[in-house]
């Protein structure tokens, strides 16, 4: 398949036009139409990946992240190293971002999908927050093993206060915002009853916000946003069975000690 018409898919699916105004999603070192045979897709563009896309001669990169988001970063060392790799391999970046975390079956509606959600609804007053529900009510110690079974987690993070005080009730309506999204607690409504937020990065002061709303907060984590990598795989394998998909989760993972 021509790069140009994989790319008319992924732009219907995750319209660049909806992208933030700060952000970088779209092409990086795009240099001519070729035919695409294999794509590595990812999560970040770091040393690794770029060498991975070397060693199987792959040219064309899908990312959720963007090699850098602010032309600012472009003073960095290690961004310059791996732009002169990228770009003396003629390699091709496609980076879906925000694009794909606000998209009707983009990240945070396919996170809940992968924890079996069902009624799954975008929230009105946010593009990004998907609220849906579980068939059953768990209590919140089983929703912890529960998300980090269904989301391949090693950990998450949440408030003990919390939950002592509130998460004895149980839980049925989640919402989720797979990245930087605890700001995103101000759109949450009382009238939409969330019970439980999961996003990647929660702010300290937003803990005590979600107590005084009576709801649960948990911190699943920007790994989580690995589910990008499954649902590009799914797109590619559905639409362009004749492309070869290699899949590189190699990443920054955090890890606690």
């Amino acid at each position: 398949m021509e790069l140009i018409k994989l790319f008319d898919l992924f732009n219907k699916l995750y319209p660049l036009n909806t992208q933030e105004e700060w952000d970088n999603s779209g092409f990086f070192n795009k240099y001519e139409n070729f035919n695409v045979t294999d794509v590595l897709v990812s999560l970040d563009i770091n040393i690794d990946v770029i060498n991975k896309a070397i060693n199987n001669n792959i040219k064309l990169i899908i990312s959720h992240h963007p090699i850098y988001i602010n032309e600012s970063d472009l003073k960095f060392n290690h961004i310059k190293k791996l732009i002169k790799i990228i770009e003396n391999n003629n390699i091709t970046i496609l980076s879906l971002h925000t694009n794909f975390d606000k998209a009707k079956k983009g990240m945070n509606y396919s996170l809940l999908k992968e924890l079996k959600l069902k009624e799954i609804k975008q929230l009105k007053e946010s593009p990004y927050i998907f609220f849906g529900e579980l068939k059953n009510k768990l209590d919140f110690k089983s929703i912890l093993k529960y998300i980090k079974n269904y989301l391949d987690l090693n950990h998450v993070i949440y408030d003990e206060y919390s939950y002592h005080l509130i998460n004895s009730k149980n839980i049925k309506r989640i919402a989720v915002v797979g990245g930087s999204g605890s700001s995103e607690l101000y759109s949450i409504k009382n009238k939409y009853k969330i019970d439980l937020f999961l996003t990647g990065e929660i702010k300290w002061h937003l803990y005590n916000l979600a107590f005084n709303k009576r709801m649960s907060l948990i911190d699943i984590g920007h790994i989580a946003e690995k589910i990008f990598i499954k649902v590009i795989e799914n797109v590619i394998n559905k639409f362009c069975s004749d492309i070869n998909v290699v899949k590189c989760e190699n990443t920054t993972y955090l890890k606690i000690i």
